[in-house]
């Protein structure tokens, strides 16, 4: 089963990206913290990530995950609030597969991961 680990600091929508993801066929691990996302590193094959998260930002877990021989082709989905070119052209300096704005549409998220996925070879519930 693909494996997707979501870091998400808001337990509310931590929760709702958990039950979307889940109800498409992945295994999700959530988290709430960057450290703990890099932790689940080895397992995922794609990792949702918050750009703010407590203890470092997502572009900071993006970045150490490319550096790593086992995450460096992992896509990462990078979801923000922030809207300014200049934080997208940091979103892909950062080596984010995807960019996501708050507020978005579940279905939307999950057709985008799962597009994700299906180019890498990984479709849903496998």
């Amino acid at each position: 089963m693909t494996r997707i680990v979501v870091a998400e600091d808001d337990p509310d929508l931590r929760d709702l990206l958990e039950f979307k993801l889940v109800q498409a066929g992945y295994e999700v691990t959530a988290v709430s913290t960057g450290r703990e996302a890099l932790d689940e590193a080895e397992a995922a094959q794609l990792f949702l990530l918050d750009v703010t998260l407590p203890d470092m930002t997502g572009l900071q877990v993006c970045s150490r995950l490319r550096a790593e021989v086992a995450t460096r082709d992992t896509p990462v989905v990078l979801l923000t609030g922030h809207t300014q070119e200049a934080d997208v052209e940091a979103g892909r300096l950062s080596g984010a597969s995807d960019y996501i704005f708050k507020p978005f549409s579940p279905r939307d998220l999950v057709d985008r991961i799962g597009a994700l996925l299906t180019a890498g070879g990984e479709p849903p519930g496998r």
